[in-house]
């Protein structure tokens, strides 16, 4: 099993990160066309970041079969992270392809369901 830290570019997040901004496509579906759109940003509630960062790191992946094929979800789900320096990070939800290998999150529920909720109105 791997962490979110474990994947490229990602092991150096801020514990404590002083802006999230969370990005989706699941919010902008287009009926007439039977599509999702292009992601909406919201931000997520000042008093809630620390919450929504402590969630994110406690995602386990699971590495998948390396010849199963694999349909991408069509919902895009994504954060960027800001430190009090501002650095960014962006990490995607989901699968995640690394070292020539898909890994699909086990136990992300309470995180997207915490986002929904924290984000600003």
């Amino acid at each position: 099993m791997l962490k979110i830290s474990d994947f490229d570019g990602l092991g150096n997040l801020p514990k404590t990160p002083s802006r999230i901004v969370f990005g989706t496509n699941s919010m902008n579906y287009d009926e007439n066309q039977g599509i999702y759109g292009e992601p909406i940003e919201y931000e997520i509630q000042i008093e809630r970041v620390t919450e929504v960062m402590a969630e994110l790191l406690t995602i386990n992946y699971q590495g998948l079969q390396k010849d199963i094929a694999i349909d991408l979800p069509p919902i895009i789900r994504y954060l960027t992270i800001y430190d009090i320096h501002v650095n960014t990070w962006k990490v995607y939800l989901g699968l995640r392809w690394h070292d020539n290998r898909w890994y699909s999150p086990v136990n992300d529920d309470a995180l997207i369901t915490l986002l929904y909720s924290a984000i600003t109105p």
